[in-house]
């Protein structure tokens, strides 16, 4: 059955990715934009121009009236002066456009929300905890979702990702591993019980496309992630690359010392931030996902590491 879809976010990472499959399916696409589209849209694709937190309600209203399904993928990720009035009022306000002209709304989200836990499984009841102006905007879009939905009756469903890998990822941190693993700069922090919470974009597409149609999803919030041990990762760069896998491991507390030291140093690559993410042992299992709605990896992070180191 062919469905009017909305989606905003439409020509990011993800959901462009999103737009392709719902298009290929036969599916009627609307995509949101602020800025009129660059080059041709595909058939079957219908550009919208608004801003999600701007004074023409009436633009929102023509963009989700009918929509059988609304993926909310916008968000603003680089400039934290919009942080807030993207992902946060711009929500709200799409939101109450959205009540009672959409048959399904579905957010996507981060795991984000939750902080920067150093260890522990961390599943959908764990408490949120931002800490930085990304995480609390995108906490607050979540929350102001769920107070119009549960004020207008409007279905509902909810997606946190791990950090989203992919080939044309707008984030370099991956990259910037990969890097120093392939030249031989890297080297291990502590105990070998690190876990990277990578997942590939094709799998959170895979999950939209779920949580889109199957009715277990409604009114639920679920975590995405594909968690890899982190000696599991390097291995698999380096014997894809053909580069001498790593063996110095440094004790964790004296490289902190010297991170905070240094971290003042222009270009100085060990921040504090990626200390702690190359000694985390936090866990996000997706249980639920699994369960509720038989969602399963379509790509995996070793699939998508190849992808990304093939390309280069």
């Amino acid at each position: 059955m062919r469905l009017i879809i909305a989606i905003t976010g439409g020509r990011g990472f993800i959901g462009r990715r999103l737009a392709a499959r719902l298009t290929a399916a036969g599916h009627h696409v609307r995509l949101l934009g602020r800025q009129p589209p660059t080059g041709d849209l595909n058939q079957g694709v219908e550009w919208h121009q608004a801003c999600l937190a701007g004074p023409d309600a009436r633009a929102l209203r023509r963009f989700v009236h009918g929509a059988e399904v609304l993926f909310h993928c916008a968000g603003e990720i680089r400039d934290p002066a919009r942080m807030e009035s993207t992902n946060h009022i711009g929500t709200e306000v799409l939101a109450e456009q959205a009540a009672g002209r959409v048959g399904r709304w579905v957010q996507l989200s981060t795991i984000g929300v939750y902080g920067s836990p150093r260890s522990g499984v961390i599943d959908e009841n764990a408490p949120p905890a931002p800490l930085d102006a990304y995480e609390l905007s995108k906490l607050r879009g979540d929350e102001a979702l769920l107070s119009v939905a549960a004020r207008t009756g409007m279905p509902w469903t909810m997606l946190r990702p791990a950090i989203v890998f992919g080939r044309d990822m707008p984030n370099n941190s991956l990259r910037g591993l990969i890097g120093a693993i392939r030249s031989g700069r890297f080297f291990y922090i502590g105990r070998q019980e690190a876990i990277l919470p990578y997942v590939h974009v094709d799998d959170v597409v895979e999950a939209l496309m779920l949580l889109g149609r199957h009715e277990n999803a409604i009114g639920q919030t679920f975590n995405l992630s594909d968690d890899v041990a982190l000696e599991r990762f390097v291995t698999e760069v380096c014997s894809v690359s053909g580069c001498r896998t790593p063996t110095l491991r440094l004790p964790e507390a004296p490289v902190r010392i010297a991170a905070a030291a240094l971290q003042r140093i222009p270009g100085f690559p060990l921040t504090l931030s990626r200390i702690n993410a190359l000694t985390g042992t936090a866990r996000y299992p997706i249980g639920k996902i699994e369960r509720l709605v038989g969602y399963a990896h379509v790509k995996g992070w070793r699939a998508g590491l190849h992808e990304m180191l093939m390309a280069g």
